[in-house]
């Protein structure tokens, strides 16, 4: 498993424009961590049958203190998991 990466995709029922809508003005969610070193997190959309391909790509995650980075990675997995379920249900519905 890479230290640097985390990387998921899923295919939601919804044009790529009501995505993007719903990842654009989302709201805030999670701990205040800006005085850490921030990763780079990329949404990327395309086209599927019946719908839009999201890939959500975070990186950077080296840079996180050692001392947090596996809790960091842990928990980010599963956030981001959880994450693109809510998306699909919500811009599915």
């Amino acid at each position: 498993m890479s230290t640097d990466r985390i990387e998921k995709t899923v295919v939601v029922q919804a044009p790529r424009s009501r995505v993007w809508r719903a990842l654009a003005e989302a709201g805030e969610f999670g701990v205040d961590y800006s005085a850490e070193p921030t990763t780079l997190v990329e949404f990327r959309l395309e086209d599927a049958p019946g719908g839009t391909r999201v890939t959500v790509v975070e990186s950077g995650s080296d840079a996180i203190p050692l001392a947090r980075r596996a809790k960091a990675l842990r928990g980010n997995e599963r956030g981001w998991a959880q994450q693109v379920g809510n998306l699909a249900r919500h811009v599915s519905g």
